[in-house]
């Protein structure tokens, strides 16, 4: 009786022991039904038992269209194929399968079977599971367009398996699966899901142009080979649209980003043995808890890149072209340098497939899945070049450095405005480049009109002034990603601390002034400790214990008035000219002083006894004597004249001071030039390097 196409062949007669034999020869036997029916499949034995590619296109490109098309006189049953790829049929193709631009009906079913040999390029198949399959030669699946389900968890490939071109309408799954040749996805399309995860790739694999329309899961793949995920020969780089997760992967050679793009890459816990690494362009790169065992020059370009908890073992230099970087608890055990860098990677193009189609409703599922995906790689490159092109792109911010080991590190170029220092460790090591930029305080609030000192302010100081003391405004640009809900704001004493580790990296680095600033900030927040009410006590005694004594703090409060902690040259030479004028005031009260009495002149000489009569100088405008007020202008000459001295010169002084005039009189000549001396000292400080 004659079979219908669809109609499945009785299990009994695929039995390949029971086929005849026709000249010595093995023949195939193929169930029942007309040969008519089954020309296609007639064609590929023939093409097997010649040896040869069973062609259906006989050469030609195979088009889109044509796919969708293509009827029963290219139709291969699944379980047919099946037969010939696994045991069933091995006495039949012991070289395996070799079939081009044929609809493969059916469910291809090859899950936990040792498959030969095959090579099913720019063939439609609708669903294959592969589950637990062992390849046992090459395998080509090139512009393949997968309708259905591509299940090859935990499948093995012994030798090269090459999917260029294919197209993935569905899930495309390749979980726990081991490449142990060359594993090929160049311009591979993945409309849904692609799972990679816990795979082993032996060999090198490849990504050149491949896009991927849905989430990308290479969490725990192990890359034994090169992993080239960048442009080249004219193909662009890989795309992923959505996350591509690399969580726990390890990278045992080096792996290659570039051109390629991505809404977000996840190394979380990675591991890199290689130097060869990225470049990353995506809107956020997360390297938390990722491990660099060699030296690495990376190159991220995000708007943020997330490296809490990184370890650099060998070092690492991090260019980074973005907004955030995180530093968080990060570990830098040798030299490594982060840096700022506007030199790129610049976001790659991507090709638009212009207006999507009034028909394209009416396209087959596979040709939809291409426009998507094209469509959404054009729509992220825009949006990436939008937001890192070089003329929206800012100074990368370094938003913080809590409890990261930083004694090797060297920050160049960046922005430290919203950087969190609190914990860290080798901060007096650390080298901060003279490019680096720090908060300013706010100037001239308008609610209460009190001018802050101008200097580089840490983000600490900034949070716990905003708190404390009145006028302070928030200039932070990133408050929000610096300030952490568990992590409580320093003391003063505290921030002190972290202002002194910086000021000795910046001193050993013959950074005066920058050290300059810190010094400054240091002693103003070891003045503002010393009030109680803005000292926050943690609970252990230890904040209180530490607080510095009444005289400490009478100590601090004056050496920040007459001089800004022997920083500010203004306030010296101020308190220098109230000194002075003060004290000129005071010796203008008789009480204080007087004019000396007038010099007097020989009035006559007595011959016999040689005696000589003297008499004052009298002069009608100027009076003398211990009543006579004293002019300013006078007392103010004086008190020039006194603080310029330590001891006052022979002759008639220009006033005759009281007893309590000469205490403030030695009082001028000690703190006038101690004044002098801070305000040169400040000067110093200012301009030496």
């Amino acid at each position: 009786a004659r079979r219908g196409q669809n109609d499945p062949i009785d299990e009994d007669s695929r039995d390949v022991d029971r086929c005849p034999r026709r000249g010595g020869a093995r023949v195939f036997d193929m169930g029942a039904g007309s040969n008519d029916d089954r020309a296609a499949e007639l064609r590929l034995l023939d093409a097997i038992r010649a040896g040869v590619v069973c062609d259906f296109a006989d050469g030609a490109e195979i088009t889109a269209d044509e796919i969708a098309s293509w009827g029963p006189e290219r139709t291969v049953r699944a379980t047919l194929l099946r037969r010939l790829l696994t045991a069933e049929g091995a006495d039949y193709a012991a070289d395996g399968v070799r079939l081009r631009g044929a609809a493969i009906e059916g469910v291809l079913d090859l899950a936990s079977r040792n498959v030969l040999p095959m090579e099913l390029r720019g063939c439609r198949i609708s669903t294959v599971d592969a589950r637990k399959a062992t390849f046992t030669g090459d395998v080509n699946f090139d512009s393949t367009t997968f309708t259905g389900d591509a299940w090859f968890n935990a499948a093995a490939f012994t030798g090269g398996a090459s999917f260029i071109g294919a197209t993935f309408t569905s899930a495309a799954v390749f979980a726990s699966a081991t490449f142990n040749g060359s594993a090929l996805f160049g311009r591979a399309t993945f409309t849904s899901t692609a799972k990679f995860s816990e795979a082993t790739f032996t060999g090198s694999v490849w990504f050149v142009g491949a896009i991927f329309n849905d989430t990308a899961q290479f969490d725990w793949v192990t890359f034994n080979g090169p992993a080239i995920f960048t442009a080249i020969e004219g193909f662009d780089g890989a795309t992923f649209t959505e996350d591509a997760s690399f969580s726990a992967a390890t990278f045992n050679d080096k792996a290659l980003f570039g051109s390629a793009i991505a809404k977000a890459y996840d190394f979380n816990h990675a591991k890199f043995y290689a130097a060869d690494l990225g470049p990353w362009v995506a809107r956020r790169v997360r390297l938390s808890d990722a491990v660099f065992y060699m030296r690495a020059r990376v190159v991220v370009a995000a708007v943020e890149v997330d490296c809490r908890q990184l370890q650099a073992r060998e070092g690492m230099h991090l260019l980074v072209r973005g907004s955030v970087v995180d530093l968080e608890d990060a570990e830098f055990l040798r030299r490594s340098i982060l840096a700022h860098t506007a030199a790129g990677p610049f976001v790659p193009k991507r090709r638009n497939p212009g207006e999507r189609s009034e028909g394209f409703d009416e396209l087959t599922p596979a040709e939809q899945a291409r426009w998507t995906a094209k469509d959404k790689a054009f729509q992220l490159a825009q949006q990436l070049a939008a937001e890192l092109g070089p003329q929206q792109m800012t100074r990368t911010q370094v938003v913080s450095l809590r409890r990261a080991t930083a004694g090797d590190l060297v920050l160049s170029g960046v922005g430290l405005e919203d950087c969190a220092f609190a914990g860290a460790h080798g901060l007096d090591k650390m080298r901060i480049g003279a490019t680096c930029s720090f908060q300013r305080p706010p100037t001239w609030p308008s609610s209460t009109w009190r001018p802050f000192t101008d200097r580089q302010v840490i983000f600490e100081e900034a949070q716990w002034r905003q708190a404390h003391t009145r006028g302070w405004a928030s200039v932070s640009t990133n408050p929000t990603v610096s300030t952490k809900p568990n992590d409580p704001v320093p003391t003063a004493l505290e921030i002190a601390g972290i202002y002194r580790d910086l000021r000795k990296g910046l001193e050993d680095a013959k950074d005066e002034p920058g050290a300059a600033d810190f010094y400054y900030g240091e002693m103003e927040m070891r003045r503002l400790a010393a009030r109680r009410r803005r000292h926050r006590d943690n609970g252990d005694g230890e904040a209180e214990g530490r607080r510095p004594s009444w005289t400490e703090r009478r100590l601090l409060d004056v050496y920040w008035t007459v001089s800004g902690y022997g920083l500010r040259a203004w306030r010296a030479l101020t308190a220098l000219a109230i000194l002075l004028v003060g004290c000129a005031a005071l010796l203008t009260l008789p009480a204080f002083a007087h004019l000396p009495a007038p010099p007097q002149q020989v009035t006559s000489v007595n011959l016999a006894t040689g005696a000589l009569r003297y008499a004052p100088i009298t002069q009608p405008s100027v009076k003398t004597g211990t009543t006579a007020a004293v002019p300013f202008g006078t007392s103010l000459e004086f008190t020039t004249t006194e603080s310029t001295t330590l001891i006052r010169a022979s002759g008639t002084p220009l006033l005759e001071t009281t007893g309590t005039a000469t205490v403030l009189d030695i009082a001028l000549r000690l703190l006038a030039p101690l004044l002098l001396g801070l305000a040169l000292l400040a000067v110093r400080g200012r301009i030496k390097r």
